[in-house]
C-alpha cells in the first residue's frame, strides 16, 4: 500500500476525511490496482468489525459496584490467628504437641546416668548446697556478721559463708 493511502486510511475508513484529502484518495485508488485492491479488504474487514459491536449499551444494574465492594470487603484477608480457629488444623496442632511431649519425655527418662563424678553433671548431682535461711540459725548468724563487718569497712556486695 502506498503512502498516500496509508496516510488517509483512518479518516476514510471511519467516514471523517474532508474534501481535499478525499479527492487525492480517489484519484490515486484510479489509478492503482494494489491499493484498490487492499483498500477493498480493509473496508471488507471494517465492516464485519463494525457487526461486532452490541446494538445496544449493557450498564451493570443499580447498586452493581456498591455489592462488588462489600463482597471484596467480606473477602478481606484474614489474620494470622484465624487460622488457629480451624478444626483441621487444631487437631494437627494437637497431635503434633502429644507427640513432642512424647518425644521430650522419653528422652528425659531414658538419658543415660554419667557414672563420671569428675564430669560436669557428676559435680552438681555431688555438690551440697548451702540450708535454706532458717534452718540453721549458727549458719544465720555468721552470715549477718560477716555481711555487717564487711559492710562497715566499704565492700560493695555482700558475702555468702559456706556452712562448716
Amino acid at each position: 500500500m502506498h503512502k498516500p493511502i496509508q496516510d488517509g486510511l483512518e479518516e476514510y475508513l471511519s467516514g471523517k476525511a474532508d474534501g481535499g484529502r478525499l479527492e487525492a484518495f480517489h484519484r490515486h485508488l484510479a489509478g492503482c490496482d494494489d491499493c484498490r485492491r487492499e483498500l477493498t479488504a480493509l473496508e471488507s474487514h471494517a465492516q464485519l468489525l463494525r457487526g461486532l459491536r452490541p446494538r445496544t449499551s449493557y450498564d451493570p444494574a443499580p447498586g452493581f459496584y456498591a455489592r462488588v465492594i462489600d463482597r471484596i470487603e467480606a473477602q478481606g484477608a484474614d489474620s494470622f490467628w484465624s487460622i488457629f480457629m480451624e478444626p483441621a488444623f487444631g487437631k494437627r496442632l494437637v497431635l503434633a504437641s502429644l507427640a513432642l511431649l512424647a518425644l521430650l519425655g522419653s528422652a528425659i527418662f531414658t538419658a543415660p546416668v554419667p557414672d563420671d563424678p569428675s564430669s560436669p553433671v557428676g559435680i552438681m548431682a555431688t555438690f551440697e548446697y548451702p540450708p535454706a535461711p532458717g534452718v540453721d540459725q549458727q549458719h544465720d548468724r555468721s552470715l549477718v556478721l560477716v555481711n555487717l563487718a564487711t559492710y562497715s569497712q566499704g565492700s560493695a556486695a555482700p558475702l555468702r559463708v559456706a556452712s562448716e
